[in-house]
């Protein structure tokens, strides 16, 4: 672009036209056309010509991403910076032309200049265009667009860099050895809670009195450890009974004052059949002493060792997994009058996992028994928990799910569960919402609900400690660190980095990351649509985390205000969150992924404050986080998931460059930002 020494004057001139007549004095205005500033769209100007009369316009050396139509009006968005001296020239039917050269002056007042670790945030419209000036050192920086969209679209985007260099760094990961277990490779296909889709209608209170179930006196005789229970295992509300024989084989102690009792009960079957004898319905699975030792992990108070299991089985860590569910949830409900909870290990978990299958169903909560059997009649009304069982020789589908592996998982996918359940019978019973919560924050909660387990047993780490690596693995407490870690927050680590952190390329997510604010989970053909959401929320669990830890204050507080709420869904969250809008902070925590603990100078809002992820993902093969270099000049184009999907787009500055970077991003290719985007620029070097 050229940039001028000396403003020349407008003139005006007299010509002949083609037939030799003469053309009239004439006069082109404005003589001036307002300073702007790069990436910014300047205000139209409209050119005339004193005297009459119907001309066409042109020009000449107009600053890059300026044009003048042919009616003389100028327009457009500058994208390069400096003076031009414009010739403005029109033209009628008979050959006269009239000109006029004029300096026009293109500033950077609006580019971004930002300091280290500083965040400039920009919503859809400002983040169209923008530019970045450099500094005297060479700077780098971060582009993290998100979409907010509340269904499930993807926002397909094409960003162009100009003016911009390669990145060099900082950071660069590198993963040391670590004794933490390896992340399951997380599956969209991870079998979870069956929630009815039939459910009865309860929003007003004549429905609540057709569809729940009336109070039961109290001084019902609870569940005996050997006595036989009938329970209906089918979901849903409607259609054939699936009738099994359960039999209680472990129940919590009574204590003062009252708690939820756990009434630990397993599918039995007859043998031979009218011989009244019941053996356990999938052989080589847990005795009695495993029952009362998985009790006593969920109702024991930490540090407390429980006692060993049978054959090899050993002791479990006290999880304080019932205190904690009233505490940071509210006290489950008793609508059946038993003074406890019904955990049913049974084989129609198993039952969920197709023949020859890695995915399983470890645990489930089901709805449909919190209503009346005359308004849902696969209802068991009471309060149910829903466990799969040992079956060491694959006699379900073929399927080996040795004791060790559900031994290991029981006491988390309990207070996964529990957790559903608290959440739906404080609604249906205690608060009288209209609804139960929906899926994505349902599960969110849960995933809160298995890392508290790990604080519980963690011996001395606490939230808002900003644990790393080092914390879990070294030290007196090590080994039961390090046991807790791959128990109760390994799970939830391999989803954040499946469905956020990294760049999931296989279908059905076809590199679009979930957001954790996502409504509606990726689909899976023939796959139960509750089934696919488990690990997916995990990311929803991740922001449930950051949120608390960003609100301050007590966070049972928090996780108690969102499971007695009668809102649900974002409404709920917001006003737990104190009214702050929870895509903008699904934005900043899309941030704080690039910047905790890696980039100085950042404000707490982009931070961690719990976990030192960068260094606990190190433990389990590097921090994971995909980022998307931008080359000069070439365009990349990505798919943005709803509630929140980032990525994180990375491109340098060399020093005192003149000319600032542009950076513009078009949805679709050609279309500007959606109002449902939002993206923050960060400086990282």
């Amino acid at each position: 672009m050229k940039t001028t020494l000396s403003l020349l004057a407008a003139s005006a001139a007299l010509f002949s036209s083609a037939a030799g007549a003469q053309c009239p004095p004439a006069n082109l205005s404005p003589s001036t056309v307002t300073n702007t500033n790069i990436t910014q769209p300047i205000t139209p100007v409209e050119f005339s010509v004193s005297g009459g009369g119907s001309y066409q316009y042109s020009a000449d050396t107009l600053p890059a991403g300026l044009s003048l139509s042919s009616a003389g009006i100028l327009s457009g968005t500058p994208t390069d910076v400096g003076t031009s001296l414009s010739r403005i020239v029109a033209s009628d039917a008979n050959g006269c032309v009239v000109t006029r050269t004029l300096p026009i002056n293109i500033g950077t007042g609006a580019c971004l200049s930002l300091t280290l670790g500083q965040v400039q945030l920009l919503d859809g419209a400002a983040a169209s265009d923008f530019c970045v000036t450099s500094d005297a050192a060479a700077s780098e920086y971060t582009v993290v667009p998100v979409s907010t969209a509340a269904d499930a679209s993807t926002l397909n985007v094409s960003t162009l860099g100009s003016n911009i260099v390669p990145v060099t760094g900082p950071p660069t990961p590198i993963a040391p050895d670590s004794l933490l277990a390896p992340l399951a490779a997380a599956s969209v296909e991870d079998l979870h809670a069956e929630r009815a889709a039939d459910l009865p209608e309860f929003a007003t209170a004549e429905q609540r009195t057709q569809s729940l179930i009336p109070p039961i006196p109290r001084g019902s005789v609870p569940p005996a450890v050997d006595q036989l229970i009938d329970i209906q295992v089918a979901p849903g509300c409607t259609g054939a009974m699936d009738m099994r024989k359960g039999r209680v084989e472990a129940i919590s102690p009574v204590s003062t004052p009252a708690k939820p009792r756990l009434y630990m009960v397993q599918e039995v079957v007859e043998q031979p059949a009218g011989s009244g004898t019941y053996v356990p319905a999938v052989a080589g699975g847990f005795a009695r002493q495993d029952f009362e030792v998985l009790r006593d992990a969920f109702d024991g108070l930490p540090p407390g060792i429980t006692g060993s299991g049978s054959g090899t089985l050993g002791t479990l860590a006290m999880t304080g997994g019932r205190d904690a569910q009233i505490a940071n949830f509210g006290e489950v409900t008793d609508i059946d009058s038993n003074g406890g909870v019904i955990v049913f290990f049974t084989k129609a978990m198993n039952e969920l996992s197709p023949p020859a299958s890695a995915s399983f169903a470890g645990g489930a909560f089901d709805s449909r028994d919190l209503f009346a059997a005359a308004s849902c009649p696969r209802s068991n009304e009471g309060e149910y928990v829903y466990m799969m069982v040992p079956d060491p020789t694959g006699a379900v589908n073929s399927n080996v799910r040795t004791i060790s592996l559900v031994w290991g998982q029981t006491t988390r996918l309990l207070m996964h569960n529990y957790t559903h359940l608290v959440n739906a019978s404080r609604r249906l019973y205690i608060n009288s919402a209209p609804a139960l919560e929906e899926g994505w924050l349902d599960e969110g909660l849960a995933w809160i609900a298995e890392e508290i387990l790990f604080f519980n047993t963690s011996v001395g780490l606490n939230t808002r400690a900003n644990i790393a690596l080092a914390d879990l693995t070294t030290g007196p407490n090590a080994s039961r660190r390090v046991a807790a870690f791959n128990t109760y927050a390994n799970p939830r680590f391999g989803g954040h980095r499946s469905f956020y952190l990294q760049n999931p390329t296989t279908s059905p997510l076809a590199g679009v990351r979930v957001g954790p604010l996502r409504r509606t989970p990726f689909a899976v053909a023939g796959v139960n649509d509750h089934e696919v959401r488990y690990l997916q929320d995990s990311v929803m669990g991740v922001f449930l985390r950051y949120a608390s830890d960003r609100l301050g204050g007590s966070e049972a507080t928090f996780f108690t205000a969102l499971t007695n709420a009668t809102t649900t869904g974002v409404t709920n969250l917001q006003a737990a969150l104190g009214g702050a809008d929870p895509n903008l902070w699904a934005r900043d925590m899309a941030v704080a992924s690039y910047t905790d603990d890696a980039v100085t100078g950042v404000t707490p809002a982009y931070t961690f404050q719990s976990w030192n992820y960068r260094s606990v993902f190190g433990g389990l093969g590097g921090y994971p986080l995909a980022v998307a270099p931008l080359s000069n000049g070439v365009a990349f184009t990505a798919g943005y998931g709803a509630g929140g999907g980032p990525r994180w787009l990375r491109f340098g500055i060399p020093a005192a460059q003149a000319t600032p970077a542009i950076l513009s991003q078009r949805e679709s290719g050609s279309n500007p930002m959606p109002a449902s985007s939002l993206t923050a620029v960060v400086r990282t070097k």
